[in-house]
């Protein structure tokens, strides 16, 4: 389903509904502006301010509702958005982050392991598999100091770590902080997370924490 223009269905510039819609256009506008800067660079960004300048974004006289309902991206005088250039992981995940073609949900209600692993699923995704550095700094870019569950624990049997789409423990990426993972008390700690330094930490999975899930481009 296609999304609907953000000034639909106008009979001319003078119709009484222009500037309430002009005014969400505009808040519209600066999250998109956001998305493009993140993903694209300022560059993109002045070129978008100049595309979606009020003067611009006025209805087109004749055109009818039915045109705009059926086009595929934000119908304009002179302009026209593909929202897969703004939402990389689709209009209907705003919420996700994209980078190096993976789509990344930061949850904010502190849970435990488990239940993490169970949001990300009901999002048809799972607990982030960090690959390689570059995924290691954008996680640790987004998480701001808090502690977030990744996808990796040992659960099932003590000291064998697994990762949850079982990537290779013993070949992949690590990113342990130092004396981690110990195994810290009496109830033991098996389930890893990104740290508020950064680095990981083994925990008791029943403890309330942020996560990162983790899935593949949409195609």
């Amino acid at each position: 389903m296609y999304p609907q223009p953000l000034c639909p269905c106008l009979a001319s510039e003078s119709d009484p509904s222009l500037p309430k819609c002009l005014a969400e256009g505009s808040l519209e506008v600066q999250h998109l502006s956001s998305k493009v800067r993140h993903h694209h660079g300022s560059a993109e960004v002045s070129g978008l301010s100049i595309l979606l300048a009020p003067e611009r974004i006025l209805p087109t006289r004749g055109r009818s509702c039915s045109s705009l309902s059926k086009t595929p991206s934000f119908s304009f005088n002179f302009f026209s958005l593909s929202l897969s250039s703004v939402y990389p992981c689709g209009s209907r995940s705003r919420e996700w982050e994209y980078f190096d073609g993976r789509c990344y949900y930061f949850g904010i209600e502190a849970v435990p392991w488990h239940t993490a692993k169970s949001h990300c699923e009901e999002r048809n995704s799972k607990l982030v598999v960090i690959q390689d550095e570059p995924e290691q700094n954008f996680i640790q870019s987004q998480t701001k100091g808090e502690r977030y569950w990744i996808g990796l624990s040992d659960v099932n049997v003590e000291g064998e770590w697994k990762w949850i789409d079982d990537t290779d423990y013993r070949t992949s990426y690590k990113n342990w902080k130092s004396g981690e993972p110990n195994d810290h008390g009496d109830h033991g700690e098996d389930c890893a997370q990104v740290s508020s330094a950064g680095q990981w930490n083994d925990l008791r999975c029943n403890t309330a924490s942020f996560y990162v899930c983790e899935k593949p481009l949409p195609s």
